[in-house]
């Protein structure tokens, strides 16, 4: 397992302009073979660096491992999933659910997505609804891990389960996170698990890591 940091000058593509703009970040890596503690670790460091920032603070962690058990449960086509995905993250339920009529998902299936992407709390009241929900998705193994990990880092009254959590599904899979601040209306952290980065790369290792 190798476990980096950087702090200097990235380049992002400007949402506005298009163009490459220069910004200073901060950030860590953890690749290779990683396990749940080195996934717990990273939370954990993601929130003290919030909690650093201001103490009117929160991190929202989402699983996309969850999320596309529950899409491949309810019958989502493989080719409207990135769709699917990108109404969720803008909690854009009216669009969620006309997608899912279209695709002839039934009322009583859509209801168990709808339900997990309306969630949003503390863990120790969020986990029982989700294990409610999904009840008869085939996700246990998946499920318990995401939970342990959440609930290693204690009662945090910054720690909120969100899985309208989505960022990029193409780069990230498992557990994905974003952290906020009070008084600035978009993320100042983000991070979560990157295997499908490694696989590309034909590599058989995992990764996790936030800037």
């Amino acid at each position: 397992v190798q476990k980096l940091y950087y702090n200097e000058n990235v380049y992002r593509v400007s949402k506005s302009t298009h163009s490459f703009k220069e910004i200073m970040q901060v950030g860590l890596e953890c690749i290779g073979d990683i396990d749940d503690y080195c996934i717990f670790e990273v939370l954990s460091l993601a929130l003290e660096s919030l909690l650093s920032i201001s103490q009117q603070s929160v991190l929202d962690i989402s699983n996309l491992a969850l999320l596309g058990s529950v899409i491949d449960y309810i019958g989502i086509p493989e080719g409207e999933k990135s769709e699917v995905f990108r109404f969720i993250g803008e909690k854009n339920l009216h669009e969620l659910s006309q997608k899912c009529a279209e695709a002839g998902i039934s009322p009583e299936k859509f209801a168990v997505l709808k339900g997990l992407v309306s969630l949003h709390g503390a863990p120790e009241k969020v986990f029982p609804q989700v294990e409610e929900l999904l009840k008869d998705v085939d996700c246990g193994e998946t499920l318990e891990r995401f939970k342990n990990i959440v609930e290693a880092l204690g009662s945090q009254q910054s720690v909120n389960i969100d899985f309208s959590v989505i960022d990029n599904v193409h780069y990230y899979n498992g557990i994905v996170f974003k952290g906020f601040v009070q008084g600035i209306p978009n993320s100042v952290l983000s991070g979560g698990q990157y295997d499908k980065l490694l696989k590309k790369m034909k590599l058989k290792k995992g990764a996790i890591g936030f800037a």
